[in-house]
């Protein structure tokens, strides 16, 4: 039988069971919350070590994309590129430069082209001037600068092209030679005109081959190397007045390349015949007026005195002139106008006009065999 004690009456359990269920949710509504509160915290802890990872990472990446190979390679590439361009853009700047200068020269050499017609010539010149056709300020100046001091019937011409036989026979327009015998005595040619001379040999087939010489102070003989022959014979004078001489020796000094040859002077010949001091040289420039002294294969001495005797282009060891020569000129001294000083040695005719050893090249060679 059941007391008032061992157990409740009805209403009052129900009260006592929804209290317990009530501070039970509570209890775990409190335990979730702070279940949910500390996962938040975890995730938002988490998300920011992500966030430092991946900060990192990229700092990695900027940092080793400068050492990666490829990107080296390819930095590499590129500067080999431009480097290649800057080169090219130059060397082509450069070579329209070159171009240009070349047109220029040539168009020049064509209007000097007037078979010996010097004023023509000056003509065609200032027509390219005042055409605007020269381009270059320092060229345009100095043409300017000549055609204002030429005298009329004066300056350098060149034959056409129809007359390139005459230029390769070495008469350029009418021949400008003149006897030297038939200059006043008291002529500047005359006083170094008897160190010319005449050499001839007889060839292999009989060809009598002559060529012009010419003594200098310190007891030598200087020609062309292609005219050294066996048996050599060096005719001093002038027609009616001459010597002769055997040069038995062989040349002391032979430079084919420049073509120019050195022998001693015949033991035969007069100590006291003047020479040409080859010390005394002078460079030779273009423009610069010359005189020219030789034989033409006869015992006539020749020489050339004109305005167009004159040198029109300065190379390597060489000049190269438009003074009137011919067979047998080859070896024959080329002179300043201004001084008579030595400039080079004529010795055969180009696509220039006359081509010439220079005299420096000569007196260092002398100079050597002198010591």
């Amino acid at each position: 039988m059941e007391t008032r004690d061992e157990k409740a009456t009805g209403p009052e359990q129900t009260n006592a069971n929804r209290d317990a269920a009530l501070q039970l949710e509570r209890e775990k509504f409190e335990a979730n919350r702070r279940f949910k509160e500390r996962e938040l915290v975890h995730q938002r802890e988490e998300l920011q070590l992500k966030q430092a990872g991946h900060r990192l990472s990229v700092e990695e990446v900027r940092r080793s994309g400068w050492r990666n190979p490829l990107v080296v390679a390819i930095l590499a590439a590129t500067v080999a590129a431009v480097g290649n361009g800057v080169v090219a853009v130059v060397n082509g700047s450069l070579q329209r430069t070159i171009e240009a200068q070349r047109a220029e020269s040539e168009r020049i050499l064509e209007m000097i082209k007037t078979e010996g017609d010097s004023d023509k010539a000056a003509e065609n010149l200032s027509f390219l001037l005042d055409a605007g056709l020269v381009h270059d300020p320092a060229l345009a100046a100095s043409l300017k600068s000549f055609l204002d001091q030429r005298e009329p019937g004066t300056g350098p011409t060149l034959p056409g092209p129809r007359s390139s036989p005459s230029l390769l026979g070495g008469i350029v327009g009418p021949d400008d030679s003149v006897p030297v015998a038939a200059l006043r005595g008291d002529h500047p040619v005359r006083s170094v005109a008897p160190a010319i001379g005449l050499l001839r040999f007889v060839e292999e087939d009989g060809y009598v081959l002559a060529c012009s010489a010419f003594l200098t102070t310190g007891g030598f003989v200087v020609t062309a190397a292609h005219c050294v022959g066996d048996g050599s014979v060096l005719s001093i004078g002038d027609r009616n007045n001459t010597s002769t001489y055997k040069i038995d020796q062989a040349p002391v000094y032979v430079d084919n390349e420049n073509d120019f040859a050195i022998f001693n002077t015949p033991s035969e010949l007069p100590s006291e015949h003047p020479g040409i001091d080859v010390a005394s040289y002078e460079n030779g420039f273009a423009g610069q007026q010359l005189v020219g002294i030789y034989f033409r294969g006869d015992p006539t001495k020749l020489a050339v005195m004109s305005a167009g005797c004159s040198v029109v282009k300065v190379g390597s060891d060489r000049i190269y002139h438009l003074c009137d020569t011919g067979g047998g000129s080859a070896g024959a001294p080329l002179f300043s106008a201004s001084g008579l000083r030595l400039v080079g040695m004529h010795h055969r005719r180009s696509q220039w006009g006359g081509e010439a050893t220079s005299a420096e090249l000569i007196a260092k060679a002398i100079s050597n065999l002198e010591k």
